[in-house]
């Protein structure tokens, strides 16, 4: 897998694997409505004026992933998805670690990403690559996902839910979603 410089053309193809409105708000936020308007899907995306990444093999595109530069030399990773058929196979650790260290380079005053708590597999990622929650700056949309910032250690707590827009933790890496979890305040 390479991972390119995004391309306008690529659009189409990423869009199609948002299948409903429930993932367009996990893997796009609020930016994008959907079904996706491709005609404005650049404008939504920012991509004059963020760093827009597409990881490609000879199948294909497969993954997508944005470099947002935000107030005080702050960086954040935005818009991360793969197909749906690779999920789970690293490509999302791929571009995840390579957002990170594109922004690492440029000496990045923070380096924040916004997940939501629904978004398990993705909550993981970001905890193995030293992403822990953290205050929400002013700069910030306020959103009902968690917000997280690099600090480049693996969190001993889990992210495994929001209630009331905080983040619900627990001292454990296993999460059981039926299981009654209360906020550990920290």
């Amino acid at each position: 897998h390479q991972l390119r410089e995004s391309k306008l053309s690529d659009f189409p193809i990423v869009a199609s694997w948002i299948r409903s409105e429930a993932e367009c708000r996990i893997w796009c936020g609020s930016r994008v409505s959907y079904p996706p308007d491709l005609a404005r899907l650049p404008q939504m995306l920012e991509f004059e004026t963020c760093e827009s990444w597409t990881g490609v093999s000879s199948a294909g595109i497969l993954a997508f992933g944005q470099l947002v530069p935000k107030v005080k030399g702050r960086f954040h990773l935005a818009r991360l998805i793969t197909i749906p058929e690779c999920r789970g196979s690293g490509l999302g650790r791929l571009m995840a670690d390579h957002l990170l260290k594109r922004a690492l380079a440029r000496k990045a005053s923070a380096v924040s990403l916004n997940v939501f708590s629904e978004n398990v597999a993705a909550l993981s990622l970001y905890q193995s690559l030293g992403f822990s929650a953290a205050k929400r700056p002013g700069d910030e949309r306020e959103s009902h996902s968690i917000y997280m910032e690099y600090d480049g250690k693996e969190s001993e707590t889990r992210i495994v839910g929001v209630r009331s827009g905080r983040a619900t933790t627990v001292g454990v890496s296993v999460w059981a979603p039926d299981t009654e979890i209360r906020t550990v305040d920290n």
